[in-house]
This record gives C-alpha cells, sequence and structure tokens, in this order.
C-alpha cells in the first residue's frame, strides 16, 4: 500500500491473471483494490510501526493513514493486540525487546523488519538497560 497506486495496480492484474484465487489471495485482492481506489482520491499511506501502529484499525496521521498490525500477513489478531498491551505497559526500547516481550514468530518479524516497522529502534538493549551493567 506504501507503495502506492502503480504498485498496487500492476499487485491487483497480478492477481487477476490467475485462474484461481485462494481465501486469502481474494482478501489480498479486494484490499489492493479498496487502497487503490483509496490512493487514486489522494489517500497515501503510512507502514506499519512497532510505536505507532494500532491493532486492526488504520490510524489518520500526519495527511496519512497508518497501517495496522494485523496488515501484516502472518500476524494475527490476537498478536496485534498483544503488541498493543505491551507497548502500553512499557514502551520497547530495541528489536530485541519486541522479541523477548511480544508473540511475533520469526518470520514476521523478519517481515515486520524488511517493512520498517522497527527503524526507531536500536538493535539490542546495551548492558546498562539490561540491568548487567558491573560498576
Amino acid at each position: 500500500m506504501i507503495a502506492g497506486p502503480v504498485a498496487l495496480k500492476n499487485g491487483i492484474k497480478e492477481l487477476l491473471a490467475k485462474n484461481y484465487l485462494t481465501v486469502n489471495e481474494q482478501s489480498t485482492l479486494t484490499t489492493l483494490q479498496v487502497a487503490y481506489e483509496m490512493s487514486l482520491r489522494g489517500f497515501h499511506f503510512k507502514k506499519v510501526d512497532i510505536n505507532y501502529s494500532d491493532a486492526k484499525t488504520f490510524v489518520m496521521e500526519d495527511d496519512a493513514l497508518r497501517m495496522p498490525f494485523i496488515s501484516i500477513d502472518g500476524l494475527g489478531e490476537n498478536v496485534a493486540n498483544g503488541i498493543i498491551e505491551t507497548r502500553t505497559s512499557r514502551v520497547f526500547s530495541s528489536k530485541e525487546d519486541v522479541k523477548l516481550r511480544t508473540k511475533i514468530n520469526q518470520t514476521v518479524f523478519a517481515k515486520m523488519e524488511s517493512y520498517g516497522a522497527f527503524d526507531e529502534l536500536i538493535v539490542e538493549n546495551d548492558e546498562k538497560e539490561q540491568g548487567l551493567f558491573a560498576l
């Protein structure tokens, strides 16, 4: 969605060229069609962000719609809600912190990382933050 109308249209064409669509592909097609229509009407999308995305709802932010966690293939509603609960109790300090405190599996974590969902986080906490700092 964040790639813009040309990428959305190409995704739609690719799916429509298939003889058979799985349930997941049908859902993706519908999503791409709606996103394409929205982009033609001037809407823009922002990537999923571990600090700002909602579990299930697109959030208006700086004249763009922030994508929710469930827009990531393989990330279900329970995990998405868990991310929000965990983030509410204490903000994430690093990618390692996200791995330790959420139920995001390795495959989805890698997708989120490639999508830039952790861009504002450091890779791992330093020793002082982890309580391992020796005086």
